[in-house]
């Protein structure tokens, strides 16, 4: 898979890219590990685009303690475009903003 420069224009219209703050939503045919991450606030790190042309975009949870660990060794969790809500810039933690 191969970086993509820049980001993708979600259905709300907004462009979403490295640094974008995401809500994870499910499909309706999402697998078990998939319902664990539903609702959770994200942060993407990269937007990957693989040999089939597929969109993969990459995020770390936002309230997971270990989330700078997993950004800096690249352990990140992918998910389709169509599984990722923009959030508010300003909003870090849900009900927060800087």
């Amino acid at each position: 898979a191969s970086a993509v420069g820049r980001g993708f224009d979600s259905d709300a219209g907004t462009t979403i890219g490295k640094g974008s703050l995401v809500r994870l939503n499910q499909r309706p045919h999402a697998d078990a590990q998939d319902l664990f991450y539903a609702g959770q606030l994200a942060r993407v790190t990269a937007i990957h685009r693989d040999l089939d042309d597929e969109t993969h975009v990459a995020v770390v949870l936002v309230d997971d303690p270990a989330a700078d660990l997993h950004d800096w060794y690249g352990r990140y969790l992918y998910f389709s475009p169509d599984e990722v809500v923009p959030v508010g810039v300003a909003a870090t933690k849900e009900g927060e903003s800087r």
